[in-house]
């Protein structure tokens, strides 16, 4: 079953959040060369009683790939982020793994300033904490992609254990931290004949 809470989104830190995002791709196409790609990730984590602030990634740059993003709490941060970032990246990819409660009468006091168009019946419905499905439909002009970070945590995790190990049979390795992450990793390892 899924969780419900009510919610009021502090519209200054939403303000003050995208001038930073628009602030940060300005400064990456700066740098930028042609062959060179803009990637922008919207994530989410688990919902907090204390703290919902969304915020900013590090500004990651690999081989040809500068990398930058933001971690949201609930699809109206996500929806306001994803209008305001399409067609000014290369690419987006947007956390598809559900890690938020629903959020009853969501606040969309923010509709008008951001061009969102959320259906007039929403006003007192369920927000149900899937960011992917609000974000795909608003992006428009971007190539977008979904991903699940824990998932990509640990096949990274897994890929680097079997390229050191070379045959991680009868090694007997120790996971640290019984979360998702780490469950899902203990499995991997399980089914490559290793001892957890």
């Amino acid at each position: 079953m899924i969780q419900l809470i009510e919610y009021r989104e502090n519209n200054s830190i939403i303000d003050q959040l995208v001038l930073t995002v628009l602030e940060n791709i300005n400064n990456v196409k700066k740098k930028i060369k042609k062959h060179e790609s803009l990637v922008f990730t919207i994530g989410n984590t688990a919902f907090s009683a204390t703290n919902n602030t969304p915020y900013i990634t590090p500004i990651r740059k690999s081989k040809d790939v500068y990398t930058l993003g933001v971690i949201v709490y609930t699809q109206f941060q996500a929806s306001v982020i994803s209008k305001i970032i399409d067609g000014k990246v290369d690419f987006i990819f947007v956390d598809c793994e559900k890690k938020l409660p629903g959020i009853v009468k969501p606040d969309y006091s923010l509709i008008k300033k951001y061009d969102l168009h959320i259906p007039n019946n929403a006003k007192n419905s369920i927000e149900y904490g899937n960011i992917s499905s609000v974000c795909i439909n608003i992006i428009k002009k971007t190539q977008v992609f979904t991903y699940k970070a824990n998932d990509l945590t640990v096949d990274v995790s897994w890929l680097f254990l079997s390229t050191y190990f070379r045959d991680m049979s009868g090694k007997k390795i120790v996971i640290i931290g019984p979360g998702n992450i780490g469950l899902k990793l203990s499995l991997k390892i399980v089914e490559s004949a290793a001892e957890v």
